[in-house]
């Protein structure tokens, strides 16, 4: 009785209802297509948010990036002078830059401010040559090259020398119109193709 249940058993075990054989042989198509279909999807991206770089191999960071989760660049810092400290910073918008800052005396103060166009182009410099925390130069641009730059040199927070650029780049005109507000006689000095600034009606 035993071995007529066993045979039974295994009869049944090989036996599949004929119904049954289409609804299978259409599942494994249909997980053929699912598993094709997934080999044909592109492999998920993850960017980085953060690069860091160790650029002369001293074991400090000297430059940090900052992505998108699109991978564009958003921001960048570099120490340029080896300090451990970041002095130069670069924002960026899709990639692009968009304002700048550098500090030049190690002071963690920004001496020079850089400003761009949409199109990642210089238009804009504004300098503290004196590195006494006011600005004093500005420069202006146009397709990136200097068109035209006004300087103040005695300090009062007004631009008194006034520079003019060709499409090269190179000056070619000056202006110096000094006012002398608490410094005696006003100085009125034109120069062209030299670089020279007055102060107090003495050149420096």
């Amino acid at each position: 009785m035993h071995a007529s249940q066993k045979t039974t058993c295994s009869l049944t075990t090989r036996r599949l209802p004929a119904i049954l054989h289409p609804v299978i042989f259409a599942l494994l198509i249909l997980l053929a297509a699912v598993a094709r279909s997934a080999d044909d999807k592109p492999p998920t991206i993850r960017h980085p948010k953060i690069i860091q770089y160790d650029r002369d191999y001293d074991d400090r960071i000297d430059r940090r990036e900052n992505y998108d989760a699109q991978g564009k660049l958003k921001k960048a810092e570099t120490d340029t002078n080896g300090d451990g400290r970041f002095d130069e910073i670069v924002e960026y918008q899709d990639g692009v830059p968009q304002r700048a800052s550098k500090d030049l005396n190690a002071d963690m103060t920004a001496d020079v401010l850089l400003r761009y166009d949409d199109g990642g182009k210089l238009v804009r410099t504004e300098n503290d040559t004196d590195f006494d925390g006011h600005i004093d130069q500005w420069v202006y641009y146009v397709d990136g090259v200097p068109k035209r730059a006004e300087k103040d040199s005695n300090g009062n927070g007004k631009a008194d020398i006034f520079q003019t650029f060709d499409e090269s780049g190179q000056l070619t005109g000056q202006e110096t119109h000094y006012d002398g507000s608490d410094q005696g006689e006003f100085l009125e000095e034109k120069q062209h193709n030299d670089v020279l600034f007055f102060h107090g009606g003495k050149l420096y």
